[in-house]
């Protein structure tokens, strides 16, 4: 639910599987975008409100599976930031909403997968820390906000640890 108006993904046989939304009537229910048109399904995930605008992550054939956003139109729906370059999937997991800013497990095909934050802006989005450093992943799990604040299990090298 983002500003009273529900996003889902939906099947049709023409454009696979896409972001669609709803107002709750039948004409007000509608595909927003067909982000792999012409390709196959994009099958949006991990939807989340972030002040008014909703980040989620689609598979697209340019980008892989990274992080995207749209007010509701197809020309307000792009992509935030091609966080693993090129066609490789950035792996996006268990994003949270803590204060306005969402956080979440990404991997940039450089450090592994690490803790990421973004305010909804190319420029707004960056690794929090390389919390395992190098290209090993620090097995962040169980990501949960609290007000400002985000909790979560991580590896620095020497174990799991809160």
């Amino acid at each position: 639910d983002v500003n009273g108006i529900l996003y889902f993904n939906a099947f049709t046989p023409n454009e696979g599987t896409e972001l669609w939304k709803s107002d709750g009537t039948t004409g007000g229910t509608v595909r927003v975008m067909d982000i792999e048109a012409g390709k196959g399904s994009s099958h949006p995930n991990y939807m989340l409100d972030m002040n008014g605008t909703l980040l989620f992550t689609p598979t697209e054939s340019q980008y892989g599976d990274e992080l995207w956003k749209t007010d509701g139109t197809a020309n307000g729906t792009t992509l935030v930031k091609d966080i693993f370059q090129g066609t490789e999937d950035a792996d996006i997991a268990q994003p949270v909403n803590a204060g306005g800013t969402l956080y979440f497990i990404a991997d940039n095909g450089i450090n592994g997968a690490e803790l990421w934050k973004s305010d909804g802006t190319d420029t707004g989005s960056s690794m929090v820390k390389d919390i395992n450093p190098g290209s090993g992943d620090a097995q962040i799990d169980f990501l949960t906000a609290s007000g400002n604040k985000v909790y979560f299990i991580a590896d620095d090298g020497s174990g799991l640890e809160l």
